[in-house]
């Protein structure tokens, strides 16, 4: 199944795909920056042995728990995957002219912003 759009249409779902992705954006970016005051969790981060269990013998209970430590990698990873989307979305609006006529799959109208009304 295909779906015909003009270029501002796609445009304006593409802008609302955006703007949620932008608030998606900064709530990561908070919690990022929260994790990267306290010092002691950033150095474990970046020490931990991720092929290693924990804890051994000589390390403090202050060292990350494997638990936090993919948390934090999964954060890390959502950040990157909306700013890479974003960067998509941008691209595509950049290049289609507004009386260009286009013909969507489910997937690119679901991926430009495209909702049900």
């Amino acid at each position: 199944m295909r779906f015909k759009k003009t270029g501002t249409e796609v445009k304006a779902a593409i802008g609302r795909r955006i703007t949620d992705l932008e608030a998606r954006l900064q709530k990561r970016f908070v919690a990022l920056d929260e994790f990267m005051t306290d010092k002691e969790r950033v150095r474990a981060y970046l020490v931990r042995d991720k092929d290693n269990d924990y804890p051994h013998p000589s390390q403090a209970r202050r060292d990350m728990p494997s638990e936090e430590h993919e948390e934090i990698s999964e954060l890390c990873r959502r950040i990157c995957r909306i700013q890479k989307e974003m960067s998509q979305l941008k691209l595509a609006r950049t290049h289609l002219k507004d009386d260009q006529e286009v013909e969507l799959s489910f997937e690119e109208l679901t991926f430009y912003g495209f909702d049900v009304e």
